[in-house]
């Protein structure tokens, strides 16, 4: 319940290892009653839309890991990531934050 309100817009969520995203999805949308849409088999990439429409989208890491997968990002910002272990630390390997706060993106 404390989350809720944090809930709006869209979230992208990346799977390790690659070719695992569209089965965690499903199991996703099952378990808050969402829609299921798979967005590309062969990129491992699916959405998952809740009751409000918000969207969660979910691909398989390239590369199978977190650094790899990050690295190819287009934009610093895209690059943010948080481990939902450990929620409170935001991990920004491309400096991403110092980015914004100069008003680069």
């Amino acid at each position: 319940a404390e989350i809720e309100p944090l809930l709006s817009g869209d979230f992208d969520f990346m799977v390790l290892p690659f070719g695992k995203a569209e089965s965690f999805a499903r199991t996703f949308a099952n378990k808050i009653g969402g829609h299921y849409v798979l967005l590309d088999k062969e990129n491992d990439t699916v959405r998952v839309i809740d009751n409000d429409g918000v969207c969660f989208d979910f691909a398989g890491a390239v590369g199978n890991e977190l650094e790899s997968d990050i690295k190819r990002r287009d934009f610093t910002m895209n690059a943010l990531a948080v481990d939902l272990e450990n929620p409170q630390e935001i991990i920004d390997l491309l400096c991403a934050q110092a980015d914004i706060e100069q008003g680069y993106i």
